[in-house]
C-alpha cells in the first residue's frame, strides 16, 4: 500500500508542473471525451462551459475551479497516468507559479491517510474503497483497476493515530473524562436529563453544599458545553444531528425505537466508558430533546405550531385533506410513523376518511363546520354522534334557536341558513297556525291532532303540547283559535317559583352543574326567571356577564317555556365541577354567577345546608339563621306560628322536597297543634 502511495504522490508531483495539449489530431478535445466522473465532469463545464478545454492548461489551474478537490485530484491524475501510457495528448514543461493563489493541496499520502480517519473513525468502515465513489464504467481498465487496488486497502491501518481525530468515542470519552464527578453529575441533572430538571436546592443538599455553589459549578461547566460546539468536535456533532434526523421533532417517549437509536448512536463506545452519558449528551446535542406529557421533542410549543401550520391548510368545507396533513406533520420534522398518535394526542382534530377535522367552539359553532365538511343535512342526532354531546335534545334546540341554521323538514334536519335549495321548515307550531287559519280562524282539538299527526309524522302528545302553549286559545266546546297580542297575559310569581331565592334583595336562580351544562348544553329554566332579566313571552334576548353574553328565549310557541343558553365560559371561569350549585343573579338585563361548591355542604348542619342552598352563602349563627332563610324566601314571618313550621311549608308548597327534609318541624303546644288541625280540616278552633 506504501508503495502505491509513493506511487500516486509521485505521479501527482510530476503532473501538477506540466501544460497538456488537450488536442486530438490537432483538434480542441472537448471535455465529454474525458473518461471523467459526473462531478468533475460538471464542475469543469461550469467553468468552462460548452467549449473544449484551453490547449495549454497546468494541472495547478484546474485545482482552482470551485468543486474540483482532491478526489477529482486523484481522478485527473490517473486520467493523465492513461493517457501518458497511450500518448493521446502531448505535454511540455513549465515552471511553477512563485508565491501566487492559494497554497498548494496536501499530497496524496497525507490525504488517503485522512480519508481513512474519517471512514474509520466517524463511519466505521472497514475499506477505504467504501468511503470512495464507484469507479465509472466508460473509465479505461487500467484506471478502474487502480481505483479498485486503492478501495482494497484496511482503512484502520492506514488511518494509524489520526483515526482519533474523527472517533466520536474518542472526542466525547476525553470531553467527558475532564469533568470532575460533580460537575457531571450536576450537568446531566440539570442540562442533559430529559426530564424537568433538578433543581439548585436539591443539588446542594445531594452533594452537601450550598444552591449558589452549585449555581457557581453550573456557569463553570457552561465554558465545557461551548466546547462540544467547537470544530474539534463536528464528528460529535454531525452523529447527533444525524440521530436528530432519526428521531424528528417529536415522538412518545414510550416508543422503543428511541432505544434502538439512542443503542445504535453509541453502538461503536466500549461499554466501560460512559456510553449511557454519551446519549444524553447526544441528545442534548440534537435537541435538546424534553419530556413534555409523555412525548419527547425538541420544541416547547410543539402543540400550537402543529395547530398553526394543520390549519394553514384547512379548506373551505373545514377540511384538512390528508395529504396536506401528512406534508404539514413532515415539514415540522415528526415521523410518519407518530403522524396518527401525535394527532389523538392533540385532542383538536377529529380524523375522517379523507383528513382531519378542526371542530371547535360552541355546539353551535361544531355543528356549522361539520355541515361544512359534510355538505348534506345533518340531524341533531348526527351532531350529537361526532362531538359527543349527550343530549340530543339540547343540541336540537341550540340548532332551532341558532339564526345560523334552518330546520327544513319534520324529521328536524338542518342545513346552513340560505343553503340553496332548501327552505326552511317552520315548525309544528306554524302548521297548527296555518291549519287553524285554513279552517277558518278555528278547528276543534280533535281534528287539530288528527291533521298534524298525519301530516307530519309527529305523536299526538306533542300535538296537545303545542296547544297547551300561551300562543293558542282553547275554548270549552274544544275550539282552538289563535291567541291575539292584548290577549297574553301570563302571570308569574317568581317568590313561588322553585329554585328561586332573594340574594342581598336581588333574585336569584340555583341550577346543579352536570354533564350537559359543563358541555354547553342550554337548560330550561323558570318563565318567572325570564322575566327578572327582561325576556317575556316571545322574546329572545343577550343578557351580559363577566363571562360574556348569554342568550335567553321565551319563544311563545315553546311547549317548554323559556330557555337558557350556554353558560359553559362562566363554569369554566369560576372552575366549576359537576356537582357543584350555581347561583344566576338577576341584575336587569345581566347576570352574576355565585358559586356552591358541593365540599362546602359537607360539613354543614342540616339547616347549614339549608342556608347555603337558598342562596345564604355565608350563613351566621344558629339564631340568625332561620330569619336569613325566611328572608331568601322572601317570607312574611307570621308572629303567631314558629318559623320552622312557616319555612317548610314555603318550602313543601314550591315543590323543594329535597329542602323541605333538611329543616325539622318545630316542637309545637298542644293549642297550636290542634290549630293547626283545625287550619287543615277547614274547621272552627277545635280547642273552643
Amino acid at each position: 500500500m506504501q508503495s502505491l502511495v509513493a506511487l500516486v504522490q509521485r505521479k501527482i508531483s510530476r503532473v501538477q508542473r506540466v501544460h497538456f495539449n488537450l488536442t486530438a489530431h490537432g483538434q480542441p478535445l472537448p471535455v465529454d471525451a474525458l473518461p471523467l466522473t459526473t462531478r468533475t465532469r460538471n464542475a469543469l463545464c461550469q467553468r468552462f462551459g460548452e467549449q473544449s478545454l484551453p490547449p495549454q492548461l497546468t494541472l495547478y489551474e484546474l485545482l482552482l475551479i470551485p468543486n474540483i478537490g482532491m478526489r477529482s485530484m486523484m481522478e485527473l491524475t490517473c486520467v493523465v497516468e492513461a493517457a501518458q501510457s497511450h500518448k493521446p495528448l502531448q505535454h511540455t514543461k513549465s515552471p511553477l507559479p512563485q508565491n501566487t493563489g492559494p497554497p498548494l493541496p496536501p499530497d496524496a499520502s497525507s490525504f488517503f491517510q485522512l480519508l481513512a480517519a474519517w471512514a474509520a473513525g466517524e463511519r466505521q468502515l472497514e475499506t477505504l474503497g467504501s468511503a470512495l465513489p464507484d469507479a465509472c464504467s466508460d473509465w479505461p481498465d487500467e484506471l478502474q483497476h487502480l481505483w479498485t487496488l486503492v478501495g482494497r486497502s484496511d482503512a484502520h491501518s492506514l488511518a494509524g493515530d489520526m483515526i482519533d481525530r474523527y472517533s466520536v468515542p474518542a472526542l466525547l470519552s476525553c470531553w467527558i473524562n475532564g469533568l470532575d464527578e460533580r460537575l457531571a453529575h450536576i450537568l446531566n441533572e440539570r442540562v442533559f436529563s430529559t426530564e424537568k430538571p433538578r433543581t439548585l436546592e436539591q443539588l446542594g443538599e445531594h452533594h452537601m453544599v450550598t444552591r449558589e455553589r452549585i449555581r457557581q459549578i453550573q456557569k463553570k461547566g457552561a465554558e465545557c458545553l461551548e466546547e462540544l460546539r467547537s470544530a474539534t468536535f463536528q464528528p460529535v456533532l454531525r452523529r447527533a444531528k444525524e440521530l436528530g434526523n432519526k428521531l424528528g421533532t417529536v415522538l412518545p417517549e414510550s416508543d422503543p425505537y428511541i432505544e434502538d437509536v439512542l443503542r445504535q448512536a453509541v453502538a461503536d463506545f466500549d461499554p466501560h466508558h460512559s456510553p449511557s452519558f454519551a446519549q444524553q449528551i447526544l441528545l442534548w446535542l440534537a435537541g435538546p430533546y424534553r419530556n413534555r406529557d409523555g412525548w419527547l421533542t425538541t420544541e416547547s410549543k410543539i402543540d400550537r405550531k402543529t395547530k398553526t401550520a394543520l390549519l394553514s391548510y384547512e379548506n373551505n368545507r373545514s377540511l384538512i385533506p390528508a395529504d396536506d396533513v401528512r406534508t404539514a406533520l413532515n415539514e415540522l420534522g415528526i415521523r410518519e410513523a407518530h403522524h396518527t398518535r401525535w394527532i389523538d394526542h392533540l385532542g383538536q382534530f377529529q380524523r375522517v376518511d379523507d383528513g382531519l377535522l378542526h371542530l371547535t367552539g360552541t355546539i353551535p359553532d361544531k355543528a356549522r363546520q361539520l355541515l361544512r365538511y359534510l355538505d348534506r343535512p345533518i340531524t341533531a342526532d348526527e351532531v350529537v354522534e361526532w362531538i359527543g354531546s349527550s343530549s340530543v335534545r339540547s343540541v336540537r334546540q341550540r340548532l332551532m334557536e341558532d339564526p345560523r341554521f334552518w330546520r327544513i323538514n319534520k324529521q328536524n334536519q338542518f342545513v346552513l341558513a340560505g343553503t340553496s335549495g332548501y327552505d326552511e321548515y317552520t315548525g309544528i307550531t306554524d302548521e297548527i297556525m296555518q291549519e287553524i287559519e285554513a279552517r277558518g280562524g278555528s278547528a276543534t282539538v280533535k281534528h287539530l291532532v288528527k291533521k298534524i299527526t298525519k301530516s307530519y309524522g309527529v305523536q299526538p302528545t306533542s300535538v296537545l303540547a303545542y296547544l297547551s302553549t300561551p300562543l293558542f286559545v282553547r275554548n270549552e266546546s274544544g275550539l282552538v283559535r289563535v291567541r291575539k297580542d292584548e290577549e297574553v297575559e301570563i302571570t308569574t310569581d317568581i317568590s313561588k317559583t322553585a329554585s328561586c331565592y332573594l340574594i342581598d334583595d336581588r333574585w336569584a336562580w340555583r341550577i346543579r352543574i352536570d354533564h350537559q351544562l359543563m358541555r354547553g348544553s342550554g337548560r330550561m329554566f323558570p318563565n318567572a326567571f325570564a322575566r327578572e332579566l327582561g325576556c317575556d313571552l316571545g322574546d329572545k334576548i343577550e343578557v351580559s356577564s363577566a363571562f360574556g353574553n348569554i342568550t335567553v328565549s321565551w319563544l311563545a310557541g315553546s311547549a317548554t317555556g323559556a330557555a337558557l343558553g350556554s353558560i359553559r365560559s362562566a363554569l369554566k371561569g369560576l372552575n366549576a365541577e359537576i356537582g357543584d350549585d350555581v347561583f344566576l343573579i338577576s341584575h336587569g338585563q345581566q347576570i352574576e354567577f355565585k358559586l356552591l361548591r358541593q365540599d362546602q355542604l359537607k360539613t354543614e348542619s342540616s339547616i347549614g345546608k339549608l342556608a347555603l342552598l337558598v342562596g345564604v352563602l355565608t350563613p351566621t349563627d344558629s339564631d340568625a339563621i332561620l330569619p336569613q332563610i325566611a328572608a331568601a324566601l322572601n317570607l312574611d314571618h307570621q308572629l303567631d306560628e314558629p318559623l320552622e313550621q312557616q319555612i317548610r311549608d314555603v318550602l313543601l308548597g314550591r315543590g323543594e322536597d329535597e329542602l323541605y327534609k333538611l329543616i325539622q318541624p318545630p316542637t309545637l303546644s298542644m293549642d297550636q297543634y290542634l290549630d293547626r288541625i283545625g287550619d287543615v280540616l277547614g274547621g272552627n278552633n277545635i280547642s273552643d
